[in-house]
């Protein structure tokens, strides 16, 4: 889901019932986050039964530890932890878990829809994704790339990133392509790119191009960089 889409004020569901207790309840800055272990609700078996449920609950959990760390904690997704502040978008949250964008993305859409319930939202309404998962939805929020020398949010997130940054409106033309979910693999695996570029000192006459990049869909190419041989001959690597 492009971020570019307005995102109400948001809140996990009876935040003090179910994450919280008397013990957190006494402690200003939570090191840790009482989370149920329930998953026999209708919810839960709802929010599985969809073809992203488990990357939405992946998402919900590392919502429900960022609003853990705020000094307001009532379950706002919110940049304050409050009703009145900014609203936290799939991007902020990746930035301040480490968890991919696109699980919170099928968070706000699956968990804050009405046949799970998990996320409450203000009077506006729902004003994320639909809850049917169709090529239609997967595509909304692409179709408006680039208007008026503009570029979106999103692929701005990407450019940032690359490590070859030639030739923009062409690579622009290719990141229009791509699904929601796609424009998140892209912005990962063009860092995990750059870094592989960095550690391994590669020309930058031999870095692709961002538009011959996305349309190869190479962020499905592994990046991990030898670091040394052992004595038994194998490469022993780390995940870049």
């Amino acid at each position: 889901m492009s971020d570019q889409r307005k995102l109400e004020p948001c809140q996990i569901k009876d935040w003090a019932a179910h994450y919280e207790n008397a013990k957190s309840k006494s402690i200003t800055s939570l090191a840790w986050c009482p989370i149920p272990n329930k998953q026999d609700g209708l919810g839960y078996g709802r929010l599985m039964a969809e073809k992203d449920g488990p990357l939405a609950y992946c998402g919900f959990i590392a919502a429900v530890l960022v609003c853990s760390k705020q000094k307001h904690r009532d379950g706002w997704l919110t940049d304050d932890g409050t009703g009145d502040g900014e609203p936290l978008t799939p991007r902020d949250l990746e930035l301040m878990s480490k968890v991919p964008a696109k699980c919170f993305d099928r968070m706000y859409a699956i968990c804050g829809s009405k046949k799970v319930g998990w996320i409450s939202w203000g009077p506006a309404g729902i004003p994320w994704v639909p809850e049917v998962s169709t090529p239609e939805n997967r595509r909304e929020g692409t179709e408006q790339k680039e208007k008026n020398g503009q570029y979106t949010d999103r692929f701005n997130d990407f450019w940032k990133v690359y490590p070859r940054r030639v030739s923009k409106s062409e690579a622009a033309k290719a990141f229009a392509k791509l699904t929601k979910d796609q424009e998140s693999m892209a912005i990962e695996g063009a860092g995990r790119y750059s870094r592989h570029c960095g550690d391994t000192g590669k020309d930058a006459d031999y870095i692709a191009h961002a538009a011959t990049w996305l349309n190869q869909a190479r962020w499905e190419d592994d990046y991990t960089t030898p670091t040394n041989t052992g004595g038994d001959g194998f490469v022993s690597s780390l995940p870049k």
